[in-house]
């Protein structure tokens, strides 16, 4: 992580927001890729419409989200937090003329 930061000068709370909007896209991310993709292992590369919400929501560039995903996919793959409040208003800003929902549970 720390390696991250230094090479891409993005907040940590930007990259703690990146794992738990990524965490949360995993339909999406898997809807595009081949279907010798196994569904336990993240995939190589995230889905243009994934890719453009992180970049919003995050404020990050392609360059960050890219090395995000390849530093933190496992972690993301394997996150299952529940959808913060704060969380949802991004999906709706940035997620949903993409294509991106995801479902609410409450509990």
């Amino acid at each position: 992580m720390l390696l991250l930061t230094e090479q891409h000068p993005e907040s940590f709370g930007q990259v703690q927001q990146f794992i738990s909007l990524a965490s949360r896209l995993k339909d999406d991310i898997l809807l595009t890729q081949p279907s010798s993709v196994l569904v336990l292992d993240p995939p190589d590369v995230l889905p243009p419409s994934v890719s453009i919400f992180l970049q919003n929501s995050c404020a990050m560039s392609v360059y960050c989200v890219e090395a995000c995903w390849n530093t933190l996919n496992s972690t993301i793959w394997n996150d299952e937090h529940t959808l913060e409040d704060s969380l949802i208003q991004d999906f709706a800003a940035h997620g949903h003329s993409l294509g991106l929902c995801v479902l609410l549970c409450q509990f």
